[in-house]
Formats: structure tokens, C-alpha cells, sequence
């Protein structure tokens, strides 16, 4: 198990891929990303969380790193301290010709509320934004999706048994390039999340550099030793970093533990 804490998001999943919940309070904005690639003149895709990677993490971000046949491929995943956005980042080395995404949105409320007080769903592909946007409770909860490459295929299905919509899409892979998805989510409107992806989306690339320093200033402005046991201070500085972010804000109501 992994978690990505921030004040305003919480990010869960297993080591081994993709992640399993992602909530920005008081609702979860996305559920079970699977990323799969495709080799060159491959039909079938490679699941990610089916190859065993290397993981470092971070308070801030976690990356893994994996081998494939003919490939290389690091994925990053990001969340902004402050602010309700998160980026994946993918850096692409070999023969990936496509990238393929997986996810689902249930806009469900914070228990104990029931998986039916979300109500009705509107979602769509935003061409303006380049990107999937999933709404409901009247439009005060919102999920927008947006990517950094136009999807060669996409599409969107309400599954009305798990109370969700599942988006699947496709996307080309320029020779030892790069792909982001970024993540953006509001619990007023839609036009707030969409005007969060375009007023920060050039500083996007930026989130594990911010929140790197927070947690540098975190360790200094807090108490802080060394000890001859380097296992202990480690523990200890992420303990430290574990307790802060038990702090979470909830609009409307406030930031508490």
C-alpha cells in the first residue's frame, strides 16, 4: 500500500500500479487507473500492474520505474500541496507506440453517506481542454481529466450497476518522448476546476519541486536531530511529514485532523 497525502487530496493505491482511490474532499474524483502500454506493431497492451517495477517514494511523489522488451518507462506520480491537481508523468524510452489509460469515476461522498447521494452524472470529452470531464450532484462535484497529447481513440460508458462512469483511451507515443494526464477536481463548480487546470497548468510540472520545498521547510522550522542510527532519523523525519498531513481541508467546513 502507498498513499499521496496533501491538504486538499488523498491518493491511495499498491506499490505494484496504478492507484485504487483518489479523493479530493469531501468526494473521491477517480477510481482504479490502470495504465497499459503498446509495443511497436503489437495488438495487445502491456498492463503496468502486471510487471514487476522499482519504487522510490517520497512524501510528496512516487515514481516507478520498469523494464520492458525493447522499452524503458518511468511514471510519476505528483499531487500539489495546496491546491486540488495532481499530475502523472510518463518518460518514454524504445518501442511504446501507444499509451493507454483506464479509470473510472464514481463523484461518491465521503462516508457515511450512501453511494446514491451523488444523483445523475453528465461527462463528456471537452476538446477545448483536451480532456474528460465527469459531473454531478447539480454540478458541484466535478472531475476533469485533461492530457498533454490529443487521444487518438477515447470513450465514456456509464455503468449504472457500480454507480460510476469508465473512461478508456488511447494515446500515440512520439519516439523517446513524454506523457502527462493531469488531474483536476472541484466540489463548487466545474468552471472552477477547469479554471484550475488553465491558470496552473503551466506550473504543473512543477508540483514535486513545490512540494519538496514545504516539506524542506517543514524539517527546519520543526524540531529536528540526528542520532548514529540513520534508520531512526529517517523514520522520524517521516513521521514528522505523516503528522502534517493528517491536516485536511474540506471546503465549507474547514482544515482539521
Amino acid at each position: 500500500f502507498y498513499d499521496l497525502v496533501v491538504r486538499r487530496m488523498l491518493w491511495m493505491g499498491k506499490m505494484k500500479g496504478g492507484a485504487d482511490e483518489i479523493w479530493v474532499h469531501p468526494f473521491m474524483a477517480l477510481r482504479d487507473l490502470r495504465i497499459g502500454v503498446q509495443m511497436a506493431e503489437a495488438d495487445t497492451v502491456v498492463w503496468l500492474d502486471q510487471v514487476n517495477p522499482s519504487v522510490e517514494i517520497a512524501p510528496e511523489y512516487l515514481v516507478r520505474s520498469y523494464r520492458l522488451p525493447h522499452a524503458e518507462l518511468r511514471e510519476m506520480y505528483t499531487v500539489s500541496f495546496d491546491q486540488p491537481n495532481a499530475v502523472v508523468h510518463l518518460e518514454i524510452k524504445g518501442d511504446i507506440r501507444h499509451i493507454v489509460l483506464k479509470y473510472a469515476s464514481s463523484l461518491r461522498y465521503m462516508w457515511p453517506y450512501s453511494d446514491d447521494a451523488t444523483g445523475s452524472f453528465r461527462y463528456g470529452f471537452n476538446t477545448a481542454i483536451n480532456g474528460h470531464i465527469i459531473s454531478g450532484q447539480q454540478g458541484s462535484l466535478n472531475t476533469v481529466v485533461t492530457y498533454s497529447e490529443r487521444p487518438a481513440e477515447e470513450k465514456m460508458e456509464a455503468d449504472e450497476r457500480r454507480k460510476q462512469v469508465n473512461v478508456w483511451a488511447r494515446f500515440p507515443v512520439h519516439h523517446d518522448g513524454s506523457f502527462n494526464m493531469y488531474l483536476m477536481a472541484s466540489s463548487n463548480s466545474l468552471q472552477e476546476a477547469v479554471a484550475l487546470y488553465r491558470e496552473r497548468s503551466a506550473q504543473m510540472s512543477r508540483l514535486a519541486e513545490q512540494s519538496q520545498q514545504y516539506y524542506k521547510r517543514l524539517l527546519k522550522e520543526h524540531l529536528n536531530f540526528e542520532t548514529p542510527d540513520t534508520a531512526f532519523n529517517q523514520g522520524y523525519r517521516w513521521a514528522l511529514a505523516r503528522t502534517d498531513q493528517f491536516l485536511q481541508t474540506t471546503p465549507g467546513l474547514g482544515t482539521a485532523l
